[in-house]
């Protein structure tokens, strides 16, 4: 997923603007406050698995962008 986030250009940024309408869909297609219980579950997953898609996604650019440094440093 973090790779094709990146071939995608997500950036960090997105990733509260995305939790927010997750939270507004969830509430209108299940019909329930954005206070119950499920949403707060869901939302604290989704906050979770966004914390590590960013922190992977990060890594990948940086290693990245050392190793493109390193390879124009050889030729």
């Amino acid at each position: 997923i973090a790779h094709i986030h990146i071939q995608h250009h997500v950036k960090n940024e997105f990733y509260p603007v995305m939790k927010k309408a997750f939270e507004h869909a969830l509430c209108d297609v299940l019909d329930v406050d954005k206070n119950s219980a499920l949403v707060q579950a869901w939302i604290y997953g989704i906050t979770k698995l966004s914390q590590e898609l960013i922190h992977i996604e990060d890594l990948i650019r940086k290693y990245t962008k050392e190793e493109i440094e390193v390879l124009k440093g050889l030729s």
